[in-house]
């Protein structure tokens, strides 16, 4: 606003006083990660054994006994791996713009101290 006032038939306009512009900015920001591995093996073992057994007896009473013996194993494993991730991130951004008083500004400046508080 301005101030008009009129002085011997001349109307004289003065300018109000400004208050002074204050400009206040916070930035925040902040980030969060997580990561896991997942292993996974799987094997199986088959197998086939045998035996032959052969025995001999002589006519002295003794004897004797043969033993074969044959195995055979087939085996295989299997593998997989899996891998998750996540990601967050946010930011933040206040701004205050204020024309205002001297005092106000003041009483806004020690509010937004106590509020960090």
């Amino acid at each position: 606003m301005s101030e008009v006032t009129k002085s011997g038939g001349q109307q004289i306009t003065k300018p109000a006083q400004q208050a002074p512009n204050v400009e206040q900015s916070e930035q925040t920001a902040s980030a969060s990660a997580k990561a896991g591995v997942n292993l996974n093996l799987f094997a199986a073992v088959s197998g086939i054994f045998g035996s032959k057994t052969q025995k001999e007896t002589k006519p002295d009473g003794s004897s004797t006994e043969n033993t074969q013996s044959a195995g055979r194993v087939k085996g295989a494993g299997v593998g997989n791996m899996s891998a998750v991730g996540e990601a967050n991130a946010q930011t933040t951004d206040r701004r205050l713009r204020a024309n205002a008083a001297p005092q106000a500004v003041e009483a806004q400046s020690q509010q937004a101290i106590e509020d960090r508080k």
